[in-house]
């Protein structure tokens, strides 16, 4: 682990373990505090945050989240939840075994890294009742946001492709090369033939699942040279990048 994984979970771990001793009875407060923003759209959460903090959290927990989020006027949170099995059923779509699909989807703890386009498969494979439930955890929490007029954030279609997929599927990819020794994904071109029906059969199924995307976050491999795919996409949608 480098510098920076030991930093950032430092963080996490040290806000995870914060407590505050409160008295039974708290002090009465003698007038009302309103507070309020000019900033209409109030964003929360990264990848990191889903898989340092939330990897395993229930319904349970995300509902405190929730209403957490509601009480601070949170209104635009990223909503990742369950992108592994958008994921799983795009990659059956374009011929994937579920062998093939198990030795590139990362395990629960290290999703974000899967996601930030670093690694192939570390932490997995999970099995189909992780898919199942994980697909049925999103919904609810979706349908709790959007009760509370919470608008949630997909994760994009950057381009995102195993690494074998110019051998597997006859596409124009970067070299995937390595990071800190893992395999990590290519990157389909945006000049590619097949880009345009790759990225639709991913909103598509990202849909079918959880419901028309309005606002989406891209996020790309740190240390990757490529070309700025998300220029040549659908730029009249708004979109998050990072």
């Amino acid at each position: 682990m480098n510098w920076y994984l030991k930093y950032y979970a430092g963080i996490h771990l040290s806000w995870n373990s914060m407590t505050a001793e409160l008295p039974e009875s708290l002090p009465k407060v003698s007038t009302p505090v309103r507070k309020e923003t000019n900033l209409s759209l109030r964003y929360d959460f990264n990848y990191c945050t889903y898989s340092y903090t939330m990897a395993f959290w229930d319904w349970e927990r995300w509902e405190k989240e929730i209403d957490w989020m509601a009480l601070h006027g949170i209104n635009l949170p990223l909503a990742v939840v369950g992108q592994e099995c958008v994921w799983k059923n795009m990659l059956e779509k374009l011929g994937y075994s579920k062998e093939e699909i198990n030795k590139f989807i990362a395990g629960p703890a290290f999703l974000a890294w899967w996601a930030m386009n670093n690694l192939e498969g570390w932490g997995g494979p999970n099995p189909d009742s992780w898919y199942t439930q994980q697909e049925a955890l999103q919904k609810k929490i979706l349908k709790r946001m959007r009760e509370y007029g919470i608008e949630p954030v997909f994760p994009g279609y950057s381009g995102m492709v195993p690494h074998d997929a110019n051998k597997k599927l006859g596409l124009n990819v970067t070299e995937p090369a390595l990071w800190n020794g893992f395999t990590r994904p290519a990157f389909l071109l945006p000049t590619d033939s097949r880009f345009n029906e790759i990225a639709s059969l991913y909103y598509k199924e990202l849909e079918k699942l959880f419901g028309k995307a309005t606002i989406t976050l891209w996020t790309r491999s740190m240390n990757l040279k490529m070309q700025e795919a998300w220029i040549l996409m659908q730029p009249e949608k708004l979109y998050l990048k990072q």
